[in-house]
């Protein structure tokens, strides 16, 4: 009888919550649902101070973070290769970046703070790609000589993938709960215009030769949406007055990317024993688009010294939900570097590249055959 009164009040705290929130679902918030909400060690009068404090403090550089990360796996396009191509090429890759973690300490006032908060920006960018010289398709004519200098790349990626989200049975008695679960959606699509400003020269030892000298013009549109539910995760809130809050709950945060990218970068190189090409290349990317994230977090709030809510004998009565949007703006000149190895096996090609945007580093990896 106990259970399904707890039960009962979890699905009306959960229906009220709903209700808030539906008229408009993305506008940030907190709210708090029960009878003992008047008793919270967060009060309705700190609520506008807890919003701003997770906004500012950590949604809104954890955007940034991932806005930064997503715009480097934008940039990078098909591996420099052997900056000069001659005939035509197809293979598959991925650019993964990342902006190093930080932590800050998340400061409430009239409340307390939340200390070593993390935030980390992370970006995936995997693609399909196919590119031909297009001096191919101007053999013995006179337009032969200005066609093979250029190069045309396209790429593409369009997939979803689902981690985690089933149910996991934990006692007889409490029954079954969702595990944690991760949902990511990728897109992209890419083209890259390269013009062989100095070709390399046919004549030289491949044991040892300079590559030439490329320029690369781009235009890439990359898509990202990452969902992530946490269940079951617990908050600690220092009190300024020594005691400490206890926030538990489950976590919902979403994060999406729409951003387009417009790289300029020279690119050159050197081959060394026919086998190993190493690469250089750098330039500035001209950026367009917006990141969004928001994090929804519910459940019951208490002080720690509330013993019988922490083992779980008294259902708790004051659950506090709290909707936290931030705000990652994307910078709209990039500055980027590249360098990179490409091991040469016949017709087969190892591209192993890194980049780096500021603080903002990254790797791409490709496999492909040129013919």
């Amino acid at each position: 009888m106990k259970r399904n009164r707890i039960l009962l009040f979890s699905l009306s705290a959960l229906a009220s919550v709903a209700v808030l929130l539906s008229p408009r679902p993305s506008e940030a918030q907190v709210t708090c649902v029960g009878s003992a909400c008047n008793l919270s060690p967060i009060p309705a009068s700190s609520f506008d101070s807890t919003l701003a404090a997770f906004k500012i403090q950590f949604a809104d550089p954890l955007a940034k973070d991932m806005a930064d990360a997503s715009v480097l796996a934008g940039i990078g396009s098909v591996p420099m290769g052997g900056i000069n191509m001659d005939g035509w090429t197809i293979g598959l890759g991925a650019v993964a970046t990342n902006e190093p973690e930080s932590f800050t300490n998340v400061v409430v006032p009239d409340v307390g703070a939340y200390y070593n908060v993390k935030t980390v920006g992370v970006g995936l960018s995997p693609r399909i790609y196919g590119g031909v010289n297009l001096g191919l398709f101007f053999e013995r004519t006179p337009m032969h000589k200005v066609a093979s200098r250029f190069e045309v790349y396209l790429s593409l990626f369009d997939a979803r993938y689902t981690y985690g989200g089933d149910t996991k049975l934990e006692t007889l008695s409490s029954g079954v709960r969702p595990t944690d679960q991760t949902k990511i959606s990728a897109y992209y699509r890419g083209l890259d215009i390269r013009y062989q400003l100095v070709k390399r020269d046919r004549n030289a030892s491949p044991l040892f030769r300079w590559n030439g000298l490329n320029l690369g013009l781009g235009f890439h549109h990359t898509r990202q949406s990452i969902s992530y539910y946490q269940v079951n995760s617990s908050i600690q809130i220092a009190q300024f007055s020594g005691g400490q809050i206890v926030w538990n709950g489950n976590n919902q945060a979403n994060m999406s990317t729409n951003i387009t990218s417009v790289p300029v970068e020279f690119m050159t190189g050197i081959q060394v024993l026919y086998f190993m090409n190493l690469n250089i290349g750098g330039g500035v990317s001209f950026n367009k688009g917006s990141t969004n994230f928001t994090v929804n977090r519910f459940g019951p709030v208490f002080l720690a010294s509330e013993l019988e809510k922490v083992v779980g004998v008294q259902a708790p009565e004051a659950n506090l939900f709290m909707n936290v949007p931030g705000d990652g703006p994307v910078d709209r000149y990039t500055g980027f570097g590249r360098v990179g190895l490409t091991f040469n096996i016949w017709v087969v090609k190892l591209d192993i590249e890194a980049m780096t945007a500021g603080s903002t580093s990254g790797v791409q990896i490709g496999i492909r055959g040129e013919f």
